[in-house]
């Protein structure tokens, strides 16, 4: 998620001051803040050259060239700097509040999974026999090494610059930050204390018992958890749905996707303690069921989008923005998840 949407309209929006306004769910929406009450203070924006406009009209008269001139212009401008803003389309629906709604579940998410995270981690350790339990030595621990300052070099420079513009722009010493932004940073912090655990203490290592192969299984751990959510990262920027005359941000589907996606990788956790072959193979059988879900998600979401006309209202450009960003990131998901399965499969 390293870039956003490009700019929804040609003619943006502009305050009094003539400065641009992004869309609402452009980049700087998606990985900075969610500016409060930002889509309040467009639409007072755009009410304000509208009632600016009427007032010129009210004082243009036939034999005012200048004034006639004045409300030409400022017509102009109206219809190409300010798309029309209506919420009737959307009922009671405000695309605002769903944007808080969104931040709020994916604040909650983050506590979810660091703490099943945790409990995993607890299990494994529980669950594994005594002598499994090793130290990583070798090329096993040089590969951690090697990740940890991968990772630690994109948080710092990936995050670094983006908090402290976000402190700056606030004037806040502990600004809120997003819920995606908050999402992001716990992936990273999972994935890199994971790093850290594996070559600083002693940590659980069996052997599957069909392919012969090394399983480490707080990697597994890790993935659990955060296939799932980098799932449901994505997910939560498309836009809401309209069923049956109501619209709605269906966060069950979206819930539904991300589940499977941990389902088909937990089952990689279980591998090892499978006693025969016949449980390794409906535990693989249930991992590919779950996993090729995340197809016929996207081909859901890229069937919606297909339906869907950008029209010149704020509504319409949002929803049409956000659905297209979505199902690229989705896409891109369905991708790297088939690539790292496809290369796991290789190296086994």
């Amino acid at each position: 998620m390293s870039s956003g949407p490009p700019v929804a309209h040609t003619g943006m929006r502009r305050r009094k001051n003539n400065k641009p306004i992004n869309n609402v769910f452009s980049s700087s929406r998606v990985h900075t803040e969610y500016k409060k009450g930002i889509l309040a203070e467009d639409t007072a924006a755009v009410m304000t050259g509208e009632n600016n406009l009427d007032v010129e009209n009210d004082r243009t008269t036939p034999d005012s060239g200048n004034n006639a001139g004045k409300s030409n212009e400022l017509e102009f401008m109206t219809e190409n700097s300010f798309p029309s803003f209506s919420n009737s389309m959307m009922g009671d629906f405000s695309l605002d509040n769903d944007i808080k709604q969104i931040d709020v579940f994916l604040y909650r998410m983050c506590r979810y999974v660091i703490l099943m995270w945790l409990l995993l981690i607890a299990l494994v350790y529980w669950a594994a026999p005594h002598d499994c339990i090793v130290v990583l030595e070798g090329a096993e621990r040089n590969a951690a090494l090697v990740e940890i300052i991968i990772l630690t070099t994109s948080l710092i420079m990936r995050h670094g610059p983006l908090l402290w513009d976000i402190k700056r722009d606030t004037g806040s010493s502990t600004p809120r930050i997003s819920g995606v932004l908050a999402g992001g940073l716990t992936t990273q912090f999972v994935a890199s204390f994971t790093m850290i655990w594996m070559i600083s203490f002693p940590v659980p290592v069996m052997v599957d018992p069909v392919f012969k192969s090394r399983v480490h299984l707080l990697r597994w751990c890790e993935w659990t958890p955060l296939s799932g959510f980098m799932t449901l990262l994505m997910q939560c920027i498309d836009a809401p749905i309209e069923e049956d005359g109501v619209w709605s941000s269906n966060l069950k589907q979206k819930l539904l996707t991300a589940s499977l996606q941990s389902l088909s990788t937990v089952c990689g956790l279980i591998f090892p303690f499978c006693p025969n072959i016949l449980s390794w193979s409906i535990c693989m059988a249930m991992s590919c069921i779950t996993f090729l879900y995340i197809f016929y998600s996207y081909a859901l979401k890229s069937r919606h989008f297909r339906a869907l006309t950008r029209g010149k209202s704020e509504d319409h450009i949002e929803i049409y923005e956000r659905s297209r960003l979505s199902m690229s990131l989705h896409g891109i998901c369905c991708f790297t998840w088939t690539l790292i399965t496809g290369a796991c499969s290789l190296c086994i």
